[in-house]
């Protein structure tokens, strides 16, 4: 076999720059409108390219795939298992939907096809939208966190299963398990890889699981997009500066209460007492009080499309609220949402871009 010239700096960066182009053309460009659920993203890669992987597959009219993987190699070995899985996953449930005989099959081609030593660790959540009944599998991932409105608690649900890509014998077909849960109004969850709670700081700490849960509880019956952005925001302020050492992908469901999906002033139930949702802002409030008490707009004024800009200020594109970006150079005061990279004049809606900046961009 001649030997391999080696690549020039230059000639490797720049493929390597087209390789995360088309990664990012592989992800998901829009998040499914699907009536009755709010569902969000945030995917941020370690190197140029990636190894984690998320998706929604739009099955059928009345079935949402949500999968969400994490290959153990980083950089291109790791991307080039995750694009695998995607061809499979988007394929495979073509024939069949149900996740347990997806895993299956994918492991039986994966087990002999992926370098040896790698694996793929993946969590699949089937969503029966008529009957809204959550089927799901583990192969080997991190547990779903999972909020149950009606008890106002937080917990993890976990199923048996093993890695995919290891092992091409019964071992795995056996092992695999498939869980149903009935997806209640209000109730909503979340799908993550080990980066997010292994992210470490300057100390070495790591971000652990109990902080995810803690920001969960308090958030749970927020917008998605808004958990996801404050989870970001935290995450940056806790790592500081230190190097990220791993892809992080996080991805939300949650099913709205019904009365939000009526009524033009979405009311949910906190703590025993009645609260009203701010049109404006989102921001939750008594029930008995007529103003925001963050925007200080009537409740039930109609959100605020176009605002008007100060020299120096930026337009929140979550709360609408406007603050003076030199005083607040990390995002939005009351939301929390990041400043846009591209613009620097809006902040991001899941730590990447603005609306105007992504549509930019595609």
């Amino acid at each position: 076999m001649p030997e391999r010239k080696p690549v020039p700096d230059e000639v490797a960066q720049h493929e390597l720059g087209i390789a995360a182009d088309i990664q990012t053309l592989m992800l998901p460009k829009k998040v499914p409108k699907i009536p009755g659920l709010d569902m969000s993203a945030f995917y941020q890669p370690c190197q140029y390219i990636g190894g984690d992987y998320y998706d929604f597959i739009e099955i059928d009219p009345e079935h949402l795939g949500v999968v969400v993987a994490d290959v153990s190699g980083k950089g291109v070995p790791g991307a080039l298992v995750m694009a695998q899985a995607r061809t499979l996953m988007r394929a495979e449930t073509a024939h069949s939907p149900m996740p347990k005989d997806i895993m299956i099959r994918i492991n039986r081609f994966l087990a002999g096809e992926i370098p040896k030593g790698m694996f793929l660790t993946m969590f699949y959540v089937l969503i029966n939208i008529p009957k809204m009944i959550l089927t799901m599998c583990s192969a080997g991932h991190n547990p779903m966190i999972y909020w149950k409105q009606k008890v106002g608690k937080v917990a993890t649900v976990n199923t048996k299963g093993m890695a995919l890509g290891i092992n091409k014998s019964k071992l795995f077909d056996n092992r695999i398990e498939e869980v149903r849960l009935q997806f209640e109004p209000g109730d909503s969850f979340l799908l993550y890889t080990d980066g997010l709670t292994e992210a470490m700081n300057a100390k070495y700490e790591e971000f652990e699981m109990k902080r995810v849960i803690g920001l969960y509880r308090e958030l749970a019956t927020t917008e998605c997009t808004q958990f996801l952005s404050t989870l970001s925001y935290d995450l940056g302020q806790f790592c500081g500066n230190a190097p990220q050492h791993d892809d992080i992908t996080v991805v939300g469901v949650r099913r709205l209460m019904e009365e939000a999906q009526k009524s033009p002033m979405p009311r949910t139930i906190i703590d025993g007492e009645r609260f009203i949702q701010c049109n404006v802002c989102e921001t939750i409030n008594p029930r008995d009080v007529t103003k925001c008490s963050s925007c200080h707009e009537p409740l039930g004024a109609a959100p605020k499309i176009e605002l008007q800009l100060k020299q120096g200020e930026v337009e929140c594109t979550g709360c609408r609220r406007l603050f003076n970006a030199k005083a607040h150079p990390r995002g939005c005061p009351t939301c929390k949402r990041p400043m846009c990279p591209g613009c620097r004049i809006r902040t991001a809606h899941i730590g990447a871009y603005c609306q105007p900046c992504a549509r930019k961009r595609e």
